[in-house]
């Protein structure tokens, strides 16, 4: 077969599509086993030293100075590429849910939208556990958030009522790195949360979500699971009782919402594959399927993780 000669089929010939085919070019191009294609980082690199500023991706990338100013002015631009193993990065974030909820011990009374945290590897995309609260975000719920989140699974999943589950949670240590935003952590009290974690902790910028981009994403798909039939789910609170009208629908208790959010997560975590994620080499030839929880078990096994040693509930609390 005669071998493309201009750059748009050599390009093409790169691109993980299974239907390849070289756009007007009378060669078709094949592509290279699954071990020998490039990721999309060392394909963008190959194409700008190859091309240069003459290729039209490459100059519509290039942003002007403002933007690029509040999006990346201190950034080394290196925060994924050098992500190497399990619990080398965790983000934490915390968003309100979208279902009005009413009080589990009087059924009656209508306690309006919970705050909901998550914590999520940067490496595997495994969520490592939730925390579902009615209080604001504060240095006392961040601090609860990652205390269930650490502690043993048995414990967890019972103070929640979803022991069923026990089987489709995997054992998490603190890891190296966790990021977070501003405002729970940029005081003097935030110092106790992380206390005897060997635990470094990252700060977000102001007004940048994309910082934490695996964890941003995680919470769009986890409401998109959510169903939005019910009358008490509204994206906007209203304060006025008369205006309020989801508030009055409201049906289920925080017990009932954390088995629906444990449903959508265990599924995200152990069944959903992710077909965008890039696999390392090693994991791609031991045929690793692209699962959170199937390459966090090959991560630990071959020695890929930067977990920190286990603590107890006691350990954890102090």
């Amino acid at each position: 077969m005669a071998q493309p000669n201009d750059s748009r089929s050599e390009s093409i010939k790169l691109l993980d599509n299974k239907s390849a085919q070289a756009r007007d070019s009378r060669v078709t191009a094949t592509l290279k086993p699954q071990v020998e294609r490039p990721s999309f980082n060392q394909f963008y690199y190959w194409l700008r030293n190859r091309n240069g500023f003459r290729h039209t991706a490459y100059k519509n990338s290039i942003l002007p100075f403002s933007e690029n100013y509040k999006d990346f002015a201190g950034r080394k631009g290196d925060s994924y590429v050098n992500i190497t193993g399990f619990g080398q990065r965790f983000e934490l974030d915390e968003t309100p849910l979208d279902e009005e909820l009413r009080s589990l011990l009087f059924p009656g009374l209508k306690v309006g939208k919970a705050t909901l945290y998550m914590l999520v590897d940067a490496y595997t995309d495994y969520v490592i556990g939730f925390y579902l609260t009615f209080g604001s975000p504060s240095v006392l719920e961040v601090s609860n958030a990652l205390y269930q989140c650490f502690r043993d699974r048995y414990s967890w999943l019972k103070s929640i009522d979803c022991l069923g589950f026990i089987d489709d949670w995997e054992e998490v240590n603190p890891p190296l790195t966790l990021v977070v935003d501003n405002a729970e952590f940029n005081n003097s009290l935030s110092e106790s949360i992380v206390k005897g974690l060997n635990t470094k902790i990252e700060f977000g910028k102001p007004g940048c979500g994309n910082d934490k981009p695996f964890i941003e994403s995680l919470f769009s798909r986890t409401k998109g699971y959510l169903p939005d039939l019910s009358k008490a789910y509204k994206s906007v609170s209203q304060n006025g009782q008369r205006t309020n009208s989801a508030r009055k629908h409201a049906f289920l208790t925080s017990r009932e919402m954390s088995k629906i959010l444990m449903e959508n997560i265990v599924y995200h975590n152990n069944y959903l594959p992710n077909d965008k994620k890039e696999l390392p080499k090693e994991a791609i030839e031991d045929g690793v399927a692209k699962i959170p929880r199937d390459l966090l078990r090959w991560a630990v096994e071959n020695g890929n993780s930067y977990m920190q040693p286990k603590l107890s509930d006691i350990e954890l609390r102090s």
